[in-house]
């Protein structure tokens, strides 16, 4: 807060098992969507090694692995982590634990790292089923203990991860916690080659359903990915546990680091990191995108301050409207090339990252989020290195 004191969702996230950004991904789709079973096994998963055997497999992802968990155009590990590690909890409750061993096994995981990855979202599940997030907030762990063992008699939902088609808004507001956990971006250039900054190259991790020899294109051309693996001598940076994410969801994640900024030649594209051109975009949707970040930054905070007094709130208006804007049809619309030129804006004009234009705009608000055919987008003239992006490419 202004004081420099931690607020009680800072609390809430210094006291979970978890990192505080994978903690706020876990708050996130738990508090907005409802989608608390899939968070924490995923979260879980996040926070231990890969459990694949890839000594067989020449480092790369076991291939019965990728066919079996990848799911539909989804380009995501934590998509994949998820659906084992779901699955594994199915047979180990209804199976046992010989029946979780044969099923290590058979599908080439450790079982050590799976056992400890179950466990986990047990723990994790029990926190987001209590009023032990309130204790947490109060620097108190009485109700903890008092409602864990009756958080867990409730069943885990073995169908809380699943391939959701392109018209489920779920799969988006995945996406959306997923961003919010992955610190890193990157932006593909070719194969396993990404661009980890303006001048800077690195690869994508072998053991990543995403690591390909071939010409793949990607629904997009962004990455987001939990950590960087720096191996001596020339060889590049390796990023590992990535998720390939619309770039729209670069401006909407929550509590980003950096400033956001239309560029300097035209006008026409924003950069987000100091160093991804996105576009060509129209300065009143960057302002909407990050207004309604704000928004939901707020919430957040609200939702924490609500738990922690015992008066917690949802507000359904603001999740209708993510759940509007996540659905597959809203994240692959372009702008119409009228609403793009109507007004240019300045060059090298800052966008405020916390959304203070929402009091006054500093123009007219001409831009249809959803809705409409899909027009062919207009590209901007190519710069010197080929990472340049389309805005909803």
């Amino acid at each position: 807060d202004e004081q420099q004191n931690l607020t009680y969702l800072g609390r809430i996230l210094a006291r979970l098992p978890l990192d505080p950004h994978v903690g706020l991904a876990l708050l996130l789709g738990h508090w907005l969507f409802g989608l608390g079973d899939a968070m924490a096994t995923v979260c879980a998963a996040m926070s231990f090694d890969e459990p694949f055997q890839f000594a067989e497999s020449a480092g790369f992802l076991p291939w019965k692995i990728q066919e079996k968990y990848k799911g539909t155009h989804k380009n995501s590990d934590q998509f994949v982590l998820g659906l084992v590690h779901q699955e594994y909890a199915r047979v180990m409750d209804t199976g046992g634990e010989a029946a979780a061993k044969r099923f290590c096994a058979q599908e080439g995981l450790h079982p050590a790292i799976m056992r400890q990855a179950y466990n986990a979202a047990e723990q994790l599940r029990a926190l987001l089923q209590s009023d032990a997030l309130g204790g947490l907030a109060m620097g108190s762990l009485e109700d903890e203990e008092g409602t864990a063992e009756k958080a867990l008699e409730q069943h885990r939902n073995y169908s809380a991860i699943r391939d959701w088609s392109s018209k489920e808004w779920c799969w988006g507001a995945v996406l959306l916690s997923l961003v919010t956990a992955l610190p890193h971006l990157a932006v593909h250039q070719e194969k396993r080659h990404v661009w980890v900054a303006e001048d800077t190259i690195g690869a994508v991790y072998r053991g990543s359903i995403n690591c390909c020899k071939n010409s793949y294109v990607f629904p997009s051309p962004i990455f987001a990915f939990l950590d960087q693996v720096k191996e001596g001598g020339w060889r590049p940076t390796r990023c590992r546990q990535l998720t390939n994410m619309p770039p729209l969801l670069a401006l909407l994640k929550p509590f980003a680091n950096g400033e956001v900024r239309m560029d300097e030649q035209d006008g026409s594209c924003v950069i987000i990191g100091n160093w991804i051109p996105l576009g060509p975009v129209h300065v009143d949707t960057v302002n909407l995108l990050l207004v309604l970040r704000r928004r939901l930054e707020d919430t957040l905070c609200e939702y924490a301050d609500g738990i922690a007094e015992g008066n917690f709130q949802r507000d359904n208006e603001l999740t209708q409207i993510l759940q509007d804007l996540l659905g597959g049809a809203s994240l692959r619309f372009r702008e119409p090339p009228a609403a793009r030129q109507a007004v240019a804006a300045p060059k090298g004009l800052v966008v405020p990252p916390r959304g203070s234009v929402a009091a006054k705009p500093a123009f007219q608000l001409t831009v249809t989020m959803t809705g409409g055919s899909v027009p062919e987008p207009i590209h901007p003239p190519k710069a010197a290195k080929n990472y340049g992006i389309d805005w909803w490419g």
